[in-house]
C-alpha cells in the first residue's frame, strides 16, 4: 500500500513539474506572439532579399516600408513563390501591432517554431502524467479496460505512425542538407560571378551550444539583368579576408539566383566548417535517417515481410 501511495505522489510531482514548464513556455510564446492587438495591414515592398546559410537552401525575405512610412530595419519572411512573383513597389499583406511594426504569417511560424516544439514535448509529458493519474481511479481503470482500445493488445499501428512522422521530419532535414552539399560540390547549372559586398554582420557566440555567425550582404547582376540582393553566411576565415566594397567570388543557380555559394575555399575554411555544430547536427540526422530506413526496409517493412511470406 505504501509503495502505491509513493508511486502516485511521484506521478503527481511529475505531472505538476512538466505542467509548470509547459505553462511557462506557453506564456512566453503568447507574450512574444501576442495576436490580440494586431490588425491586418498592407505595406509596400522596397527590397527583395535572400538569406543563404552554410548548410541549407536559402530562405526568402522582403524589406518593407512600415505603416508610419519608415523603412523597416528587419526583413520579413515570404515563400519562394511570393518572392518570384512580387516586385519592388508591390504590396504585401501581414499584421501590425502599431505603425512601427509589421509581421507576416511566416515570421510568426518560424520565429516561434522552437517554442512550439518545446511546448508540444513538455505538454505531451504533462498529459501522459495526467492520464496515468486518472487511470489510478478504479472505476476509470475498469472502464478503459472494458470499453476502449487502451486495454487491448496493441497491433503496432500507432508505433508505425510515429515512426513514419519522425522519419518524415528527418528526411526533410537530411534532404535539404544533402541537396545543398551536392550543389556545393557539383556546380551543376550554376553561373560564376563576382558579387559586391555591401554590408557585413557578425554575432560571436560564447555559448558552447551555438555557432558564431558571420554574414555578408552582397549584390550582383544575373545574366538576365536582374539585380540580386542576398545575405550569405560565410566562415570566420572568409569574413576576415574580405571587407565591405570587395568583390566576393560566388556561383549562383541559374534557376534560383538566391541559391548561391562562395567558390573560393581555403584549407582554413574547410577546418572552420567541420567544427560547426550545425554541420554535426545535419550529418547526425542524415546518418540516423539512412540507418533507420536501412533497417526498416531490411527487417520491418510490412511490404517486404508480406513478399517474404508470399515467396515461401
Amino acid at each position: 500500500m505504501f509503495e502505491k501511495v509513493k508511486e502516485i505522489i511521484w506521478m503527481i510531482i511529475f505531472t505538476l513539474f512538466f505542467g509548470a514548464i509547459t505553462f511557462i513556455f506557453i506564456n512566453e510564446f503568447m507574450s512574444e506572439n501576442d495576436m490580440t492587438n494586431v490588425k491586418k495591414t498592407e505595406v509596400i515592398i522596397i527590397e527583395k532579399i535572400g538569406d543563404k546559410g552554410l548548410f541549407g537552401p536559402p530562405s526568402h525575405h522582403v524589406r518593407v516600408k512600415l505603416p508610419n512610412g519608415e523603412v523597416s530595419d528587419n526583413t520579413n519572411r515570404v515563400s519562394k513563390r511570393q518572392l518570384n512573383h512580387l516586385e519592388v513597389g508591390d504590396t504585401i499583406s501581414g499584421y501590425a501591432k502599431h505603425e512601427r511594426n509589421f509581421t507576416t504569417i511566416r515570421d510568426y511560424i518560424f520565429d516561434g517554431i522552437i517554442l512550439i516544439g518545446v511546448i508540444f514535448l513538455f505538454g505531451s509529458l504533462t498529459l501522459l502524467g495526467a492520464f496515468m493519474l486518472i487511470t489510478e481511479i478504479p472505476a476509470i481503470d475498469r472502464f478503459l479496460e472494458e470499453k476502449t482500445f487502451l486495454g487491448r493488445r496493441s497491433n503496432g499501428k500507432f508505433g508505425w505512425k510515429v515512426f513514419y512522422v519522425t522519419m518524415g521530419v528527418f528526411f526533410y532535414i537530411a534532404f535539404r542538407f544533402m541537396k545543398n552539399l551536392f550543389f556545393k560540390l557539383v556546380p551543376f547549372k550554376q553561373t560564376d560571378k563576382h558579387a559586391v559586398i555591401i554590408d557585413s554582420h557578425y554575432n560571436y557566440s560564447h555559448h558552447w551550444r551555438s555557432d558564431s555567425y558571420y554574414e555578408f550582404t552582397v549584390q550582383f547582376e544575373t545574366e538576365t539583368g536582374e539585380v540580386i540582393h542576398a545575405m550569405k553566411e560565410v566562415t570566420y576565415d572568409t569574413f576576415q579576408r574580405y571587407q565591405v566594397g570587395d568583390l566576393l567570388p560566388i556561383s549562383y543557380s541559374q534557376h534560383h539566383p538566391y541559391d548561391l555559394f562562395v567558390t573560393e575555399m581555403t584549407s582554413v575554411d574547410f577546418f572552420d566548417v567541420i567544427f560547426y555544430r550545425k554541420l554535426f547536427a545535419s550529418v547526425l540526422i542524415t546518418f540516423v535517417f539512412i540507418y533507420s530506413m536501412y533497417h526498416y526496409l531490411r527487417f520491418y517493412s510490412p511490404f517486404l515481410q508480406k513478399n517474404k511470406t508470399d515467396n515461401r
